[in-house]
């Protein structure tokens, strides 16, 4: 997170660093940790969309999904990922991701209606 707060203040140079040093330490722990893969996930694509890095934003916003599931909707609305927006792969995985919270929601109301 300390490096999202330094790129958004211009300080590019040491939010690398710190960039660098999260993802070595995310390299040398996934996919065992899936807690990691969740939060370091979310937190690299920010830091690479917010840098323009599309194709390494995605990568890691896909790994968050796989790992999170559940409902991405949140992340359209996080200024961070206006960069990836567009992005055809990063538009499938909140498709998916609404289409299983709609079928989740469809569990739940189905198993609600039989009390």
């Amino acid at each position: 997170m300390f490096a999202l707060v330094l790129l958004k203040n211009g300080k590019e140079e040491e939010a690398l660093r710190y960039l660098k040093t999260m993802e070595e330490w995310f390299k040398d722990r996934y996919p065992q940790d899936k807690l990691l893969a969740q939060e370091a996930g979310y937190f690299l694509a920010q830091i690479y969309s917010l840098r323009g890095e599309i194709t390494t934003a995605v990568d890691y916003f896909e790994v968050f999904y796989e790992h999170n599931g559940g409902s991405q909707e949140f992340a359209l609305y996080d200024p961070s990922f206006e960069n990836i927006r567009e992005d055809k792969r990063f538009q499938n995985i909140v498709k998916k991701s609404r289409e299983e919270m709609t079928r989740v929601r469809a569990r739940i109301d189905q198993i609600g209606n039989r009390k």
